[in-house]
């Protein structure tokens, strides 16, 4: 029962926050595509917010986890529900090494945060482009994420025991 109370307030927490603004313009000719460089990127930053709804880039995930432990790295991650428990998405994986995960009911282009430097578009989570932002996309998505950040992390135990439930229809205590 206390599991579906914190999941229905996570749920109720994430629908209350702002809505995620556009991370960047349609990609202009002259964008560099830093999509292959986002793991080196990842592992040389002091803090990493990753905005990734189903991280599907074993490439991010591992660059996350070594950022986390071989150098301490500052790591938020912030996802919606459904991809959080979809089989394919690393998202859940990541949780689970205790990354701070919030939920967000906000929908749009993957991005990461990289020491207040903002990257975005399908290549940060998947297959595609990721191009560096503009600094006032960059303010943009750190006030967002500020915003979504005042909640408490998802608690990966409790989430685990949702999994189960959901998954197999057998409840954990």
């Amino acid at each position: 029962m206390r599991a579906a109370a914190l999941l229905i307030l996570s749920l109720s927490l994430a629908s209350a926050q702002p809505a995620l603004p556009s991370p960047a313009a349609p990609l202009a000719a002259t964008q560099l595509n830093v999509s292959n460089q986002l793991p080196a990127m990842i592992l040389s930053a002091n803090q990493v917010v990753l905005y990734a709804p189903a991280l599907m880039r074993p490439d991010v995930a591992e660059a996350v986890r070594r950022a986390i432990t071989e150098r301490g790295t500052q790591v938020f991650l912030l996802t919606t529900r459904p991809p959080l428990f979809s089989d394919n998405s690393l998202t859940f994986r990541l949780m689970l090494m205790k990354v701070p995960t919030y939920l967000t009911s906000g929908s749009g282009l993957p991005f990461a945060l990289l020491d207040g430097q903002a990257i975005s578009g399908p290549g940060v989570a998947g297959p595609g482009t990721a191009t560096l932002a503009s600094r006032e996309t960059a303010a943009r998505l750190t006030r967002w994420t500020q915003d979504v950040t005042q909640a408490k992390p998802l608690n990966p135990v409790e989430m685990v025991k949702v999994w189960v439930e959901q998954k197999h229809g057998v409840r954990l205590k």
